[in-house]
């Protein structure tokens, strides 16, 4: 439960399909930065957060912090989850090498996709392991303007534009 300055990479392109999108918002792994930052906005846009996480100390330092409208979900197996619809999904939990199958997972589910740690070095494609995971969406952001690198995946043409003009890309 370290602080990193480099773990927050992925806060820009999370914040920004929050904004652009309605409904639920699921983060699947518990962070410093991302935690806190979901939880305001979905109290400050009236939408309710489910955030799923398999530590049980990130769920109890967590506890602490945040307020409703946020609902904390301990997970045994994050293979065996199953979603609800969600405007937006966060993926940044600590099983590096199931994120790929939480992206799948969330494929007609969530409206948006943002997922951490998905480059550039072959370090991370060794460790996460995400393959062809994003392949099944329309379109796809990659952020590689820190690293790690941030990817959000969409079927949806208007939030992949908003998406790409968020990180200073022509849709």
């Amino acid at each position: 439960m370290n602080y990193e300055p480099t773990s927050h990479s992925h806060l820009p392109l999370a914040i920004v399909a929050v904004a652009a999108t309605k409904g639920t918002i699921l983060e699947l792994g518990l962070g410093w930065g991302s935690t806190p930052v979901m939880a305001t906005m979905a109290r400050v846009m009236n939408r309710q957060h489910l955030a799923f996480e398999d530590a049980p100390d990130w769920i109890a330092a967590m506890q602490g912090i945040v307020r409703d409208p946020i609902r904390l979900v301990a997970v045994n197996k994050w293979k065996e989850l199953e979603f609800q619809r969600c405007g937006m999904a966060l993926v940044d939990h600590s099983c590096a090498n199931q994120r790929p199958d939480s992206v799948r997972s969330l494929f007609g589910v969530a409206d948006i996709v943002v997922a951490h740690d998905t480059g550039p070095s072959a370090e991370h494609e060794a460790v996460y392991q995400w393959g062809d995971c994003f392949s099944q969406f329309k379109f796809v952001v990659i952020d590689h303007r820190w690293e790690p690198w941030t990817t959000a995946v969409t079927n949806d043409r208007a939030l992949w534009s908003i998406m790409k003009n968020a990180i200073g890309e022509k849709a």
